[in-house]
């Protein structure tokens, strides 16, 4: 009588960044979501828009098919530069998720060769340094115009619940009427509350944040705070630091 042994031999590959093993032994979706699909032969992933998927670390490039032990994946609502159709993407090229010309975490930031437009959300390929320079001239001397403009037409806010605000500036700043003429005082109260506005505005811009959550490969799940604004910049720290301090102020 002759006894056999056979012996096997099987290598066991982790499951790719994005992805993890299921009850079944397959490898699929690290984060369960309703219309989100997963495909370990292709590595693609499909979902219906205005949702975006990646990892945290959108500016370290890698293969599709790696495995990292410490990657951290992002599965959150994205309604202001996300696609709104359905997009079939890899985790190494999440550019696809984004409209606009946008791209990177959340699509908060152009994609490289690629500026913000002015006065819009929208991206476009940056001109040379002389273009630059013609449009900050244009808009110094449209910032003249318009104080010019505002003393011409006696444009200003001296009526409603403005008044307010006018009569205060007529008796802080009765001098500055005798010396540049009877509009000077409601024109730069005009100016004054443009100037005020624009600067809430931006204080608001600047201070609204976004919590995220973040599942990472060994199955810990933390929240991080971003800049709303752009989902790029982690809150209060590193290029936000000094937004953050100025709009404290």
């Amino acid at each position: 009588m002759y006894h056999h042994k056979i012996q096997s031999y099987f290598i066991f590959n982790e499951c790719p960044i994005g992805f993890r093993e299921n009850s079944s032994g397959v490898c699929d979706c690290s984060v369960s979501r309703e219309n989100v699909t997963c495909d370990i032969n292709t590595l693609d992933i499909t979902h219906n828009g205005l949702l975006w998927i990646g990892t945290y670390h959108t500016s370290t490039p890698f293969n599709a098919n790696e495995t990292n032990p410490n990657a951290c994946i992002i599965n959150e609502d994205c309604l202001l530069y996300c696609s709104p159709n359905p997009v079939t993407f890899q985790l190494n090229d999440t550019d696809t998720q984004c409209v606009d010309t946008r791209g990177q975490r959340m699509c908060g930031s152009c994609r490289d060769g690629y500026s913000l437009l002015m006065g819009s959300n929208k991206c476009g390929q940056c001109h040379n340094n002389y273009m630059m320079i013609a449009w900050i001239a244009l808009f110094a001397v449209m910032g003249v115009l318009l104080v010019v403009l505002l003393i011409a037409l006696n444009l200003t806010v001296s009526v409603g619940t403005l008044n307010g605000l006018l009569f205060y500036a007529n008796i802080r700043y009765g001098k500055v009427s005798r010396l540049m003429g009877s509009h000077a005082v409601p024109v730069l109260s005009t100016l004054f509350l443009l100037s005020y506005t624009k600067l809430v505005r931006t204080i608001v811009i600047v201070l609204h944040k976004r919590e995220v959550t973040l599942h990472c490969t060994n199955e810990s799940v933390r929240s991080v705070s971003l800049w709303y604004e752009d989902p790029n910049v982690e809150y209060a720290k590193g290029k936000h630091a000094g937004l953050f301090g100025f709009a404290l102020l």
